[in-house]
């Protein structure tokens, strides 16, 4: 695995190599604050060496298929209150979870917003916060 690093010596691109075959790449842009907003799996490797400037802009689609991003949304208090996975994709961009807080930034409650989610089986990829479901594991439905 290979780092890059933007101006700031945050992680930028990660690239998956083995000899001089780049296998992946996954790249991540921050906002203003220097807090990870996009996170793409980058589809096509024949672009592979001239990326988007954000992560959070879909690329060139390739055999297969298009990028995968995931962009985190967040109030003005900086909590992350919404996640959108195949971000610019249509008819396949979802909302995963939406969290709303109390005035003290306790979660004060918790909305499915994806149907691809299940309460009871969790697997990477799927478009459920964690971490939401940690603080707040009561849904609304």
């Amino acid at each position: 695995m290979q780092t890059g690093y933007d101006t700031n010596a945050r992680p930028a691109t990660q690239t998956l190599v083995s000899g001089s075959t780049t296998y992946a790449l996954t790249q991540t842009s921050y906002d203003a604050l220097g807090r990870p907003e996009c996170v793409a799996q980058r589809m096509n490797t024949a672009v592979y060496g001239a990326l988007p400037t954000s992560a959070c802009t879909l690329g060139t689609a390739g055999s297969f298929g298009p990028d995968r991003i995931t962009k985190t949304f967040r109030d003005a208090a900086g909590q992350a209150t919404k996640t959108t996975t195949a971000l610019g994709v249509t008819g396949v961009e979802a909302d995963g979870v939406a969290a709303r807080d109390t005035f003290n930034g306790i979660v004060q409650a918790v909305t499915r917003l994806a149907a691809t989610c299940s309460r009871f089986a969790r697997r990477p990829g799927i478009a459920c916060s964690i971490m939401a479901l940690i603080r707040c594991p009561v849904w609304i439905d």
